[in-house]
């Protein structure tokens, strides 16, 4: 008797190890132990959610250049070198910048300058300006993405994988001579893909602040937007 038939929207472990461009399985293991990823009760993994978290986690880890980081603590990039040349912040090997661990660090120097220097009151309110502009700053980092050019590629490479992936899952799962169910299966890939399409389309518009596009189930329902940021089905 032929096993249980996975549920709909699934994917194995080695599936998603391929998803992921992952070597092992510890791999995909220490995924699920930091909490990028969740598998469902059966030992599988949610295709659109799998796809979705990990981008954002290669999005949210990604190191970033000077530029940006001055951007992010509102310097220039002068100061931001100054900031590293007075171990305030730290380069990586590679001589770009931790976000998160960076924007800590800046901000215990803000509060320790503030300890040891007597100011006036017009300095200390720009100071809190200052620090307010960087909590605002954080803020809408948790919303975008930090434009390195590297995490896109490997984007754009995954969602290609993935798209491919979904493109084959009706001649892989069905039967040999069932066209029905191959009919259905096909049916099911369009819709996934539609709706995934729109899902982060959405979110990208809402990203913007615009509206997001009506959806009735078409390519032409999502409204245009460029190319590094929209998802075609």
């Amino acid at each position: 008797m032929a096993g249980e038939q996975p549920e709909a929207g699934t994917v194995s472990a080695d599936q998603a190890m391929l998803l992921l461009l992952l070597d092992k399985p510890a791999d995909l293991k220490r995924l699920e132990r930091e909490g990028v990823i969740r598998p469902t009760s059966s030992g599988r993994y949610w295709l659109k959610d799998l796809v979705q978290d990990y981008v954002r986690h290669l999005r949210r880890d990604a190191p970033v250049s000077v530029a940006a980081m001055g951007d992010h603590i509102s310097c220039a990039p002068a100061y931001v070198r100054k900031l590293v040349d007075h171990g305030v912040i730290a380069r990586r090997s590679d001589g770009k910048f931790d976000l998160d661990k960076n924007r800590t660090k800046y901000l215990a120097h803000l509060r320790e300058e503030r300890k040891r220097s007597p100011k006036s009151a017009a300095e200390v309110e720009f100071t809190s300006a200052k620090a307010e502009l960087i909590r605002l700053r954080i803020a809408e980092k948790q919303r975008t993405t930090v434009p390195i050019e590297q995490a896109m590629a490997r984007e754009d490479k995954l969602m290609g994988l993935f798209l491919t992936a979904m493109s084959s899952l009706p001649a892989q799962c069905a039967p040999v001579g069932e066209l029905q169910t191959r009919r259905r299966l096909e049916q099911w890939v369009l819709k996934t893909r539609t709706n995934l399409a729109a899902a982060l389309n959405g979110m990208a518009d809402a990203e913007d602040g615009e509206p997001e596009a009506p959806n009735n189930g078409t390519q032409g329902a999502v409204r245009a937007m460029p190319a590094s940021e929209r998802v075609s089905v």
